[in-house]
């Protein structure tokens, strides 16, 4: 799903019914991973689950946020996501966050203004630590 929505993205196709299936899919998928608990990628509780790994939330939150647009509650979603599994994320991951956050920074001032602490603790470590290439 996340790379089929990045490679829509980057070709510019846009079908509102398209674009509404895939965010209505990522939807389910976030809430089915929250509803797993704050610690659901340390547990084991992922076999079976139908929810993103760590580099699927990276490419959805870039798809999302800086190649097309959504919902603030949306991005918030991914984001709490991604600050719960900020230990697994690789260094090319946190590249593509950087980016990702200063734009998010830009379209969802309001957002980032109303994250909870975790989230925007995650968000300023994707900004300001330093990366290895």
């Amino acid at each position: 799903l996340a790379t089929t929505m990045n490679a829509f993205a980057k070709l510019d196709f846009n079908h509102p019914k398209l674009a509404k299936a895939f965010e209505d899919a990522v939807v389910r998928k976030l809430d089915a991973a929250i509803a797993l608990g704050h610690d659901y990628r340390k547990s084991g509780s992922l076999r079976g689950a139908d929810v993103f790994d760590v580099q699927a939330l990276v490419l959805i939150f870039q798809t999302l946020v800086a190649l097309v647009t959504t919902s603030d509650e949306v991005a918030a979603k991914i984001l709490t996501l991604l600050a719960r599994s900020k230990e697994e994320v690789s260094d090319y991951q946190k590249r593509v966050l950087k980016t990702t956050a200063i734009v998010l920074r830009k379209k969802h001032p309001e957002l980032v203004r109303s994250l909870d602490r975790e989230s925007r603790e995650a968000l300023h470590a994707f900004e300001k630590t330093p990366i290895k290439v």
